[in-house]
């Protein structure tokens, strides 16, 4: 064989071998991939595993009241009834069954428009339930909590609750849908339920915002708050038809949005007594 002849073996030997060896990458790298994306659904499915069966444990469907017809109005002038408006579905929560789950609970949180059915829990920081389920297991989806700092019984002028924007929608997921007025429109209200009492919760606006919000530097006197709130509503993704009234309590849910590295989308509700 002739020196050129070995040089081209050669040659050829190490483009074989190279080609072996980025084989071998890429096919490590779809491995890996792979193992990265089913373990990726795989917590997304055991949070929502989790919580479905703690929902369907201790959260039941109360009867939507209807309104009785009106006996007085002479038969000849009653008009053809109108369709009814639909009515947000109630909930009852037996919060011994929850706390005897996690004494941390401290709410259940209903919003048909953003699709949650969530507990809600307060923990001694704002780090653990970041990472951790209801019943403790370790998990990216994490648990919807209120501020660590805040009074209990939703009593402050103003609480926090956080929950992750998950890829699924699960948690604070779709919480986003309520940067459309189609949203705001079909489901302008949720539900806050707590040992202490129920609440509806009047969404008043939805905003694009930042760490540096007011909201999270606490507001506690009346100017303060009325100041926010006026702030919020010139801010919102939506037009609301509530109204705040001083001395309102208000419950502002915080869940990351994408528009840059530290956005933040916040929607603000007032609590009313749910009768």
């Amino acid at each position: 064989m002739s020196r050129m002849d070995r040089r081209d073996a050669q040659r050829a030997r190490r483009r074989r071998t190279a080609l072996a060896v980025l084989a071998a990458a890429l096919a490590l790298l779809l491995l890996y991939s792979l193992y990265r994306v089913g373990t990726i659904l795989w917590t997304y499915g055991q949070g929502e595993a989790q919580y479905d069966q703690v929902a369907r444990s201790v959260a039941t469907a109360l009867p939507t009241p209807t309104a009785a017809p009106d006996a007085s109005a002479p038969a000849a002038e009653t008009a053809p009834a109108a369709s009814p408006a639909a009515q947000p579905e109630r909930l009852a929560v037996d919060f011994s069954a929850l706390q005897a789950i996690n004494p941390d609970a401290c709410a259940w949180l209903y919003g048909q428009g953003a699709s949650l059915h969530y507990p809600v829990v307060q923990g001694e920081d704002n780090e653990y339930y970041l990472n951790h389920l209801l019943d403790g297991t370790r998990s990216a989806c994490g648990c919807l909590f209120v501020d660590a700092g805040a009074s209990a019984g939703f009593s402050d002028r103003v609480t926090i609750v956080y929950g992750h924007n998950m890829n699924d929608g699960s948690m604070f997921g779709t919480l986003d849908a309520y940067k459309s007025q189609e949203a705001y429109d079909a489901h302008p209200e949720m539900q806050l339920l707590t040992p202490e009492g129920s609440y509806r919760v009047e969404l008043l606006a939805g905003m694009v915002t930042d760490p540096s919000d007011a909201v999270y530097g606490g507001l506690t006197t009346e100017e303060e708050v009325a100041a926010y709130v006026e702030s919020a509503l010139a801010r919102s993704t939506f037009q609301t038809r509530a109204a705040y009234a001083p001395g309102d309590r208000l419950l502002a849910l915080s869940t990351c949005s994408y528009e840059t590295d530290d956005s933040i989308f916040l929607v603000i509700g007032r609590l009313s007594p749910l009768d």
